[in-house]
């Protein structure tokens, strides 16, 4: 017998709801997959064991900032891949005996690896390839400046949440920066972007790893046009393929060179002679852009058509030892040839 009340049919009801049970399962088990059910409501939860490598919205990453001042470069593209990045973080974690403890602050943890100390409220996996850049990128200082050594393990602070990145940010005095090194502090800031194989997120955390290792080897204060172009210079680091976990450095940043040959087709270019010279506020003033791209150029410049066996050579450089006469014009010469 069917019962039926207008078009209600009770009897195709209970025909159709095993089925209609069979799709929301399988519809909820996808969700999960993909993030659980908390995140659709917007909760935020920690995945256990897999890593957040998520698209996230990189929360305006693509507008790299430091204390020093602000400035939008292109990212850098990075060999980088989740699986690469879960086999280093499993290698290093192993060879050098990294371990989590318990911080002072409610719900961070910290990370103690070879040469970092990194305190995070980030979920376990990102705050251990964080560990992994950071160690890498060590390394290759290591190999590169003859001056880098290790002294003493170095701070780092990793937040989870951006409103809270953007509090303690704006306490520094920094409201509009993305990641940034406090030298009062001598800590490295980021927050995190969802995605941390994102190539601006990388490229960030090591132009700020420049900043603090160049503040901790030089007692004296540094030209800013050493200090950013070499930050700059090292944010080009990516890692070569063979699965080594090395890092080789050099690479270009195209809005860089766009910026220049603009202007230096304008004829806006910024003299070195002023460019070596610059303080603070002109370095960070309207200029900014053009200032972060010639020192950039200068410095790759340097490093790749001056720099041969000398291993002292940034003393040299921050002791004089540029020859502004004939300079420019090779300098001038090499940028045409960028590409």
């Amino acid at each position: 017998m069917i019962l039926r009340r207008g078009n209600f049919n009770l009897y195709g009801l209970v025909i159709t709801l095993p089925y209609l049970t069979l799709i929301l399962l399988l519809a909820c088990y996808f969700i999960d997959r993909k993030g659980g059910i908390d995140s659709l409501a917007g909760i935020e939860r920690e995945p256990h064991p897999k890593m957040d490598f998520g698209d996230g919205d990189n929360r305006n990453y693509d507008k790299r900032q430091n204390y020093y001042g602000n400035v939008t470069t292109e990212p850098v593209e990075l060999n980088v891949s989740s699986r690469f990045v879960l086999s280093g973080v499993k290698k290093m974690e192993k060879e050098q005996g990294w371990h989590f403890s318990k911080s002072a602050l409610s719900g961070w943890k910290i990370l103690e690896t070879q040469r970092f100390i990194i305190q995070s409220d980030a979920i376990k996996q990102n705050t251990l390839t964080v560990g992994f850049y950071l160690e890498t990128f060590s390394e290759l200082l290591c190999q590169f400046l003859t001056t880098h050594k290790d002294i003493e393990k170095r701070k780092v602070r990793y937040f989870k949440s951006e409103r809270k990145f953007r509090e303690f940010a704006k306490v520094k005095s920094i409201p509009t920066a993305t990641a940034f090194y406090d030298p009062e502090e001598k800590e490295i800031v980021i927050c995190d972007v969802g995605n941390v194989t994102d190539s601006t997120f990388i490229s960030g955390i090591f132009h700020e790893a420049t900043h603090q290792s160049l503040d901790e080897h030089f007692t004296k204060i540094l030209p800013l046009w050493f200090s950013e172009g070499l930050a700059e210079y090292f944010s080009t680091a990516k890692f070569e393929d063979g699965g080594n976990y090395g890092l080789k450095v050099g690479g270009s940043i195209q809005t860089h060179i766009k910026t220049l040959k603009d202007a230096i087709t304008d004829r806006r270019a910024i003299p070195l002679k002023r460019l070596l010279k610059m303080d603070r506020n002109g370095f960070y003033g309207d200029d900014a852009k053009l200032a972060y791209a010639e020192s950039w150029s200068l410095v790759s410049f340097i490093i790749e058509k001056m720099v041969t066996s000398n291993s002292q050579w940034i003393d040299e450089v921050l002791n004089g030892g540029l020859e502004l006469e004939g300079l420019e014009d090779e300098w001038l010469e090499y940028v045409y040839k960028l590409n």
